[in-house]
């Protein structure tokens, strides 16, 4: 059985062979932030002053949002990322 080791370099494993493709594989951290702020903010405002959604059901919702985001995040990865075609 192979061994994995924890690799003390800098750089990323390369996930591409083609460099087109491995250039879009790579995004600063701070992109989804700007990208997924405003948009959290417009849907907290949306639910308070257009729909009155209580703030107990918006916690609720953002709770399971969570949850429903970590399960198919886990999912993804486990069964996805890591598939192996039987050979």
């Amino acid at each position: 059985m192979p061994k994995n080791y924890v690799s003390n370099k800098d750089e990323t494993v390369r996930m591409f062979e083609s460099d087109f493709m491995e250039a879009f594989s790579r995004v600063h951290f701070t992109v989804p932030l700007i990208i997924y702020i405003p948009v959290i903010l417009v849907m907290f405002y949306l639910s308070i002053a257009v729909y009155h959604i209580s703030a107990l059901n918006i916690v609720g919702l953002f709770i399971g949002g969570i949850a429903a985001w970590t399960l198919a995040e886990y999912l993804l990865h486990r069964f996805v990322f890591h598939f192996k075609a039987k050979s």
